[in-house]
């Protein structure tokens, strides 16, 4: 569960990343 969590947080960094 811990790392599903992180995958999810890296995943929202790299979409704002991609949007910017």
């Amino acid at each position: 569960m811990h790392k599903n969590f992180v995958l999810g947080q890296t995943n929202c960094i790299l979409s704002k990343n991609k949007k910017n």
